[in-house]
């Protein structure tokens, strides 16, 4: 038989009560605490990496300013020479041109002193094939007087001298042109040396202003580098900051289903379909009634492996539904319409995959981009899958072509098999294919 239970006392259930209320406010305290010490040691981390990057950033854009000033340096430096060279290259064409013309003058000299050497010699030869007292007799007897005689012996001298001045000056002439051929060959060949020698200190200048070309373009892709990390990291930092604080972030995902990797989260959901989901302070709205936007971009990057420690609330290598309304909130697209389309981009960049967008034109590309195995998410208008407009996941192309979609707000359409053109692609408005990097 059964005992009976004595009637409990007022004041010991007034003691319970206060025991159990002390206890769930130990417990929640202990909670928000633990919530309250994870986002401080997030925030200290972001801070520590953002000014670790704007040192990287300092260092960056001095050694930039220090590099682009021995670029200048360098192309003045190589400006100095090639104004040298083509000086020098100048004044080398200029000597080749003396050179040509004192060839000219030296072979019009020689062919003047084989001229006059033939006119010398024609006359010796004549004075040689007359015997000595001939050319005496006729000297006296074509001379009218002794005078006369003495004046043309003074002239054959005097002939005689002159045709040995011009041998000699021609001859002289021809020394001087050599002497200045010579000269000029000299300087030709130290000009070719300092042509060498400029052309060897041009290459030098080009390879180095190469080489600091090629430095400063890696500094400036690692300033871009450091400004889009430092940029990632304010903007994880005023998230935190701004994301809505009303979830308890200890809570655990339960299991759930997949298909070609992808998971079906659905917006009745128990784990998050009555959290509010709204575009003002009402928070009227939900999960339920109106996050198929974040259901949608959920399934896609947890499909893909895309992940961001700053968005996953409950740190457990997961981004599911709660982690991406709570962004969609923090980062303004949650409007009035529903869940604006940028946010499958913004968010899918943020968790590292590559997000393009498409719209119904295009529709033979989103369909490639299925069969290949990448999955997309598709704004649908009102008809097949919804009343109003609405969010759905195409996860691939099954063996007999037809299109498996995982559908937010519908286990039963989730579970059936879809032509592509119609109705998906007759209802669609814009489609964003997810990719990884």
């Amino acid at each position: 038989m059964p005992m009976k239970m004595s009637k409990m006392p007022n004041w010991v259930k007034k003691k319970g009560y206060m025991i159990i209320c002390f206890i769930l406010v130990i417990l929640l305290t202990t909670n928000v605490a633990a919530a309250s010490g994870k986002t401080t040691q997030l925030l200290n981390e972001l801070e520590e990496q953002k000014n670790k990057l704007k040192a990287q950033l300092n260092r960056s854009i001095t050694n930039q300013t220090l590099v682009s000033e021995e670029l200048i340096q360098l192309e003045n430096e190589l400006d100095e020479k090639i104004s040298r060279l083509e000086a020098t290259e100048q004044a080398l064409l200029t000597n080749q041109e003396s050179l040509r013309h004192a060839r000219q003058q030296l072979a019009d000299a020689q062919k003047q002193l084989d001229e006059q050497m033939e006119v010398l010699g024609q006359r010796l030869r004549t004075l040689y094939m007359m015997q000595p007292h001939q050319l005496f007799l006729e000297l006296i007897f074509d001379s009218e007087n002794m005078s006369d005689l003495i004046k043309r012996l003074e002239v054959i001298r005097l002939v005689a001298d002159y045709e040995g001045e011009i041998i000699k000056d021609i001859k002289q002439r021809q020394q001087d042109i050599q002497q200045r051929q010579a000269a000029i060959r000299e300087d030709m060949e130290h000009q070719r040396r300092i042509i060498k020698e400029l052309e060897d200190q041009q290459r030098d200048i080009k390879l180095h202003m190469k080489q600091r070309e090629e430095m400063l373009f890696q500094l400036e892709e690692e300033q871009a580098r450091a400004e889009m990390e430092l940029m990632a990291i304010e903007r994880n930092i005023d998230y935190i900051k701004t994301a809505p604080k009303d979830i308890n972030t200890d809570y655990r995902l339960e299991p759930y289903e997949t298909i070609m990797g992808v998971p079906r989260f659905y917006q009745f959901d128990p784990q998050w379909g009555n959290i509010a989901y709204d575009w003002s302070s009402k928070q009227s709205r939900t999960m339920y009634s109106s996050g198929c936007g974040p259901v949608a971009s959920a399934m896609v990057i947890t499909g893909l492996g895309g992940y961001n420690k700053i968005i996953d609330l409950n740190q457990d290598g997961i981004i599911d539904p709660i982690d991406t309304s709570r962004y969609a909130l923090a980062e303004g697209h949650r409007q009035p319409g529903g869940t604006a389309g940028e946010h499958f981009k913004d968010i899918g960049e943020a968790c590292g995959l590559t997000v393009e967008e498409y719209t119904p034109s295009q529709g033979d590309k989103v369909y490639r981009e299925l069969k290949k195995g990448n999955p997309a998410v598709a704004a649908v208008r009102r008809g097949t899958f919804s009343r109003t407009g609405h969010y759905i996941v195409l996860v691939g192309i099954d063996e007999k072509g037809m299109v498996i979609v995982n559908d937010p707000g519908s286990e039963n359409r989730t579970k059936q098999r879809w032509n592509f053109n119609r109705p998906i692609l007759a209802e669609a408005r814009y489609f964003w294919v997810f990719k990884k990097k």
